[in-house]
């Protein structure tokens, strides 16, 4: 199509990720995120990213991340 590609997004494979605790999950004193482990990009490329969530052990799908990753 003539234009460069924006590779802003990309993230290196298991670097630490942040995701955001749903509201009704929050209490007043705790942390609103929880550290996972980044593995990919969401099955349809359309939703958010893939992480490891390695304190409650499973797989974690969200939109809301904040990444320690190299750009």
């Amino acid at each position: 199509s003539g234009k460069t590609p924006d590779y802003g997004k990309l993230r290196i494979f298991r670097c630490e990720a942040y995701t955001l605790v749903p509201k009704n999950d929050c209490q007043k004193l705790k942390s609103r995120s929880r550290k996972c482990i980044f593995l990919g990009y969401g099955p349809d490329r359309s939703f958010g990213y893939l992480l490891w969530d390695p304190k409650n052990r499973q797989l974690a799908h969200s939109a809301d991340v904040n990444t320690t990753c190299p750009k």
